[in-house]
């Protein structure tokens, strides 16, 4: 309408005046309708393209709990997008190792459609379906962003209130009596929730004629309680796995993602006003990593640490079967206790295989700028000496029990077994 306005009054005057009048009103009025168009759609907050780069500092979770709004707009789903789609392709260790699947999940991203006003939790199920499709299990998004510590039941169906740990001497007959050691989650070793848990074992121990180690439901953690554990199980520290190698990504972005989950650790131990100077220290130390590899114009893809093989003192072992109980809920730092065990003579496993989050961890998390869907990455990968591939497997139980039903199996059944 206003483009033949204009031509209609062109026509009925030729006078120079009247045509400049015309010329500039053109000049000023077109830009003007441009503007409002490109404004109404969005055009100048379009997410950046996809070659865009992003700065360590963009990925920095500041401390606070979100809730996801119940819609975004389209430029803030595409922005969010876009985001997912720079992590997984520039800082996911699982691109290098997974490079079909994390290629796919890309394309995917892209596919997820679009209306001009999105619902998170449809667009949370886009997300998390392209998740599914890649093999590694510590890979996912939700919408929480701080943990929450929460009474757990153990094997002999004891509350033990918030501790993570129960060691507690079990009667299998008037004559005999057997070390129940059940573990929920691997917290971080600082945390005063283990306080008395290794004493508690070296207490008990002598007095048992075999342990229990209900790993069933245990989702992982942090290994070094782990590895304590299995340094008194094994009666020295003269003990191996056969992890080979790990690889730990050194990008900017994984270091802060990492130093993020630290933070969201820090934040739960306030809560039962616990000491978290260590992990304040830790995140620090993360953060000018991070700081320093982002200002390095070139800088080591992996930082790696390779574990070579001991051979076991079979004397400091002590003579008493250890029976591992576990199911497809026992993941991560849960399977790396069940590895610790690989090679100790009287162990045995029960129960069904284990979840199989096994090759990646040591997960980081960020959160997706509009829409708050928390983002969860490994950024490490593990490398047997055998080059088994466990991913999504999990570990073989020797003795496969429906795992409900493995503690009583075992206290059944202790004395056979035991030979």
């Amino acid at each position: 309408m206003f483009r033949a306005i204009l031509l209609i009054l062109v026509f009925l005057t030729n006078r120079t005046s009247m045509r400049k009048v015309l010329k500039y009103s053109l000049v000023s009025i077109v830009p003007l309708f441009i503007g409002i168009f490109l404004l109404k759609n969005n055009y100048f907050f379009s997410r950046k393209s996809l070659d865009s780069f992003y700065s360590y500092n963009e990925f920095i979770w500041d401390g606070k709990t979100y809730s996801s709004p119940l819609y975004i707009e389209k430029w803030q789903a595409e922005e969010d997008i876009n985001r997912l789609v720079y992590t997984l392709e520039k800082a996911y260790i699982g691109g290098d190792f997974l490079d079909d699947e994390v290629k796919n999940a890309v394309q995917s991203l892209k596919k997820i459609p679009l209306n001009n006003s999105i619902e998170v939790s449809i667009f949370y199920e886009y997300i998390s379906k392209v998740f599914d499709n890649i093999s590694d299990l510590h890979a996912n998004a939700t919408f929480d962003a701080v943990c929450n510590i929460k009474n757990q039941r153990y094997s002999n169906n004891k509350n033990v209130g918030h501790l993570p740990w129960l060691v507690s001497l079990e009667k299998v007959d008037n004559d005999t009596s057997v070390l129940l050691i059940a573990i929920t989650r691997f917290l971080d070793p600082s945390s005063h929730l283990w306080d008395g848990f290794l004493s508690s074992v070296e207490e008990k121990l002598p007095a048992a004629s075999g342990v229990i180690l209900d790993l069933r439901g245990n989702s992982g953690g942090n290994d070094c309680m782990g590895r304590k554990l299995a340094d008194l199980l094994y009666g020295s520290s003269e003990w191996s796995w056969h992890v080979s190698k790990i690889l730990f990504n050194n990008k900017s972005i994984t270091l802060i993602m990492h130093a993020n989950k630290i933070k969201e650790l820090i934040e739960c131990m306030k809560k039962t006003e616990a000491n978290t100077d260590n992990l304040q220290k830790y995140y620090d130390n993360l953060v000018s990593q991070a700081i320093e590899v982002g200002e390095q114009k070139s800088s080591k893809k992996y930082i790696e640490r390779e574990f070579s093989r001991s051979t076991i003192n079979i004397e400091h072992i002590p003579k008493k079967p250890i029976f591992i109980l576990m199911d497809m809920n026992c993941g991560s730092s849960g399977e790396n206790m069940i590895d610790f065990l690989e090679d100790h003579p009287y162990a045995l496993k029960i129960g069904e295989n284990s979840a199989g989050a096994i090759h990646f961890g040591n997960v980081g998390f960020f959160l997706l700028p509009y829409s708050k869907i928390k983002i969860s990455l490994g950024s490490q990968f593990k490398l047997y000496d055998d080059m088994r591939i466990l991913e999504g497997k999990g570990i073989a139980p020797d003795y496969f029990i429906t795992s409900i039903e493995a503690y009583e199996f075992v206290l059944d059944n202790f004395l056979t077994l035991a030979e």
